[in-house]
């Protein structure tokens, strides 16, 4: 799923993209690029030809093919001249949503810190502000959504707005959730599984403690039965596997952690309609 929505930018029915935005809104990604790409190349218009490729983008990420929406929303950014800055704001929106959906934060930042240096008192740079709090929010950055909150806070004049926000900035001093610690994780690790149930994992965490003392209990028997060929075998065996659980283990809290940062910022979405909207 992907978490942040493309902004959605409406189009009369007369468009000749009106049945591609169609399709994409039924969740038919790919038919709607086959019809995006019929059109383009019956219009000659060069704005009507850079919208089809923000279609065609948005369908590929939607589509979850998110190579090719990157190398297409690349070749919009070195294309676009200045005449159409709504189309390369477009596609930077769409180019943070790349980098959200593959859970590169930094990217993400930097997308969207793009679009509020290019659209400074509009929509979009709202947009872009609300977008950043949510990203840090995903990410466990709660200090920096508070940052971006603030600038997002001189941005509104709406009284009724203004007094969400500032709900909302309490609910995140008050009600984050409390996070795991992947480096307490890999400590507890020296004993193997225990890293796991620390992120909460129990059962993952007990099969892992039971196979690596049945691993010792084989070795120390071969050892003690001078069957040193097949010992040396499992003992190899035995290191790889000890060492890989201390990644395991970080990996296992650090999977918790953004599962709990993801759902805490999908459930602001939905408290706070007010603050998050698409422009």
């Amino acid at each position: 799923m992907i978490f942040l929505v493309a902004a959605s930018y409406a189009r009369s029915p007369d468009s000749p993209y009106a049945f591609a935005d169609a399709l994409f809104k039924d969740g038919d990604y790919y038919r709607a690029i086959t019809e995006y790409y019929r059109c383009k190349y019956l219009n000659h218009d060069i704005r009507q030809i850079y919208q089809a490729d923000i279609g065609i983008a948005k369908s590929y990420l939607y589509g979850q093919d998110i190579e090719k929406a990157i190398i297409l929303l690349e070749n919009i950014k070195k294309e676009c001249t200045p005449d159409f800055e709504d189309i390369y704001i477009q596609s930077q929106f769409l180019r943070a949503e790349c980098a959200a959906y593959t859970y590169d934060y930094d990217n993400e930042i930097q997308f969207y810190n793009t679009i509020i240096i290019y659209t400074a008192n509009t929509n979009a740079h709202q947009e872009a502000l609300k977008r950043l709090v949510l990203a840090s929010i995903k990410h466990g950055k709660y200090e920096r959504s508070l940052y971006y909150m603030q600038h997002l806070k001189n941005t509104i004049s709406e009284e009724n707005s203004y007094t969400t926000i500032n709900a909302f900035e309490k609910e995140i001093i008050q009600g984050a959730p409390h996070l795991k610690s992947p480096g307490f994780a890999v400590f507890l690790s020296v004993i193997p599984g225990l890293g796991e149930i620390y992120a909460g994992k129990i059962i993952p965490g007990l099969i892992t403690l039971v196979s690596n003392t049945a691993q010792i209990t084989i070795i120390t028997c071969l050892y003690a039965h001078g069957d040193l060929i097949p010992m040396y075998f499992f003992l190899i065996g035995e290191m790889t596997w000890y060492t890989h659980n201390f990644k395991r283990a970080y990996n296992t809290v650090q999977s918790v952690n953004n599962d709990r940062n993801k759902e805490y910022a999908e459930s602001l979405q939905i408290k706070y309609p007010l603050v998050f909207y698409s422009y």
